[in-house]
Formats: structure tokens, C-alpha cells, sequence
């Protein structure tokens, strides 16, 4: 059963397509959400700036009464979506596939996420 759903994200794959996927899939699933995104060492981007681009749709899951809740870390990507899985039992994460396609990154994250977790992983093209 799936209960809770992580929508990970970073500056390289920052999309609001993923948070919409997972708003409509809580909404069916009766599940919760959390939205990780994930800083690298090097970015200096405040990580305020993402949490105000999800504000609109954030509204839209409080009005539909879906239980939300945002996250920032630092660190490695992979290192830092699986600690939370880990720590808070997300059964399934959904991420954004980059706009370039074959994108070297995004591919070993994936890889590395399959290993390394076992919730399931959902792949969203960008809007």
C-alpha cells in the first residue's frame, strides 16, 4: 500500500510536473507527501526561492486537503533522497526526468536509487 510519496528534486531537475503527478496520486491513494529538494555543496541558490516557485501549487493541495510537507537538505543527491527514505518510509518517489535527454547525472542517479531503495520510482516529464 502506498501511503506516502516523496517528490525529490534539485536545481538540475527542478520541475512543479512531478508535484502535480504526486498531488493527484495522494489525492486517490489517500497518501501524504514530501517534497525534498535537494542543494549541492556548490549551489549557492537559497533554497527559499524553490519553496516560493512551489507556493501555487502547494495552495492546491491544501485546498484538496492533501497532507504536504517541503524539506531542504545539502548534499548529494542520491545520498540525501535515500537518508529520507530511509528515515520517514516513503514508499514511492517521484522525480523529473531532465529536459536533455541523455543527461550522464541524471542517469547514474537513477541507477543508484534503484539499488539503493526499495520504493518504487517514478519518472515525469517536464511540463
Amino acid at each position: 500500500m502506498i501511503d506516502s510519496i516523496l517528490v525529490a528534486l534539485n536545481k538540475k531537475i527542478f520541475s512543479l510536473a512531478p508535484v502535480d503527478y504526486a498531488k493527484g496520486l495522494a489525492s486517490r491513494l489517500k497518501a501524504k507527501v514530501s517534497i525534498l529538494i535537494v542543494q549541492d555543496e556548490e549551489t549557492e541558490t537559497n533554497g527559499e526561492f524553490f519553496l516560493k516557485e512551489l507556493q501555487p501549487v502547494l495552495e492546491k493541495y491544501r485546498v484538496n486537503k492533501i497532507p504536504v510537507e517541503c524539506y531542504l537538505s545539502k548534499g548529494d543527491f542520491v545520498k540525501e533522497v535515500t537518508k529520507f527514505v530511509e528515515e520517514n518510509k516513503a514508499n514511492m518517489i517521484v522525480i523529473p526526468r531532465p529536459l536533455q535527454k541523455k543527461d550522464k547525472d541524471f542517469d547514474k542517479w537513477v541507477k543508484s536509487l534503484r539499488r539503493n531503495i526499495q520504493s518504487l520510482l517514478i519518472i515525469v516529464e517536464k511540463k
